[in-house]
């Protein structure tokens, strides 16, 4: 997961160079939403920079920024308080978060009512939102012909990247049909993940 993170930040950082001095660069932040545990932490946030190893508190640049977020310690956070700006935006990406919690958040905050309103205007808009889906399909499956391509010949390689890939897509709320056709796994294979993941195994 880590290395997938590393590889989406170096891919956007190396787009901003070609014709760029150095100084111009503008830092890169990786946020991970996953719907799975993954970080050996209790936080269901947490950041990551470079730091230097035995001056902990010394960082080396701030272009590098990434941050894992959990859906499911978010869940398990007895005390959500509405007016901390990451709690709002939790509730509002929170597939499991109600229609009147939502409306809440967006009225409270106002960067999540810009995003809902952005949102509103694709889904009133067929033409948008197909060419939306067709431009998030066209680049999932470019990234899973580059990865199919270096891993050919290691099966069993290719299966746990593909259930790799499957969870991160759910995390992201794309839906099952999709996820199945982009990455070949049947959709009772990408339902069983969630079940496996609750009680501890490695499907």
């Amino acid at each position: 997961m880590e290395k997938g993170s590393l590889r989406y930040w170096a891919l956007e950082y190396v787009r901003h160079c070609e014709g760029e001095a150095y100084i111009k660069l503008p830092p890169v932040i990786v946020i991970n939403m996953l719907d799975f545990a993954y970080i050996r932490l209790e936080d269901f946030h947490t950041s990551f920079h470079i730091y230097e190893d035995r001056n902990k508190d010394y960082r080396l640049t701030d272009i590098l920024e990434m941050h894992y977020i959990e859906m499911v310690k978010w869940r398990k956070v007895r005390d959500k308080d509405l007016n901390e700006p990451l709690h709002r935006w939790m509730v509002y990406f929170d597939e499991l978060s109600g229609r009147e919690e939502i409306e809440e958040v967006v009225k409270m905050d106002r960067g999540i009512g810009a995003v809902q309103e952005k949102m509103d205007m694709i889904l009133r808009d067929p033409g948008l939102l197909h060419a939306y889906e067709m431009h998030e399909m066209a680049r999932i499956d470019f990234k899973l012909g580059l990865q199919g391509a270096r891993q050919e010949g290691r099966q069993e390689g290719r299966q746990e990247e593909k259930v790799g890939i499957a969870r991160n897509l759910k995390a992201m709320g794309i839906g099952l049909e999709q996820i199945s056709r982009a990455t070949g796994l049947s959709v009772e294979e990408i339902t069983r993940l969630e079940g496996a993941e609750d009680r501890g195994l490695n499907p």
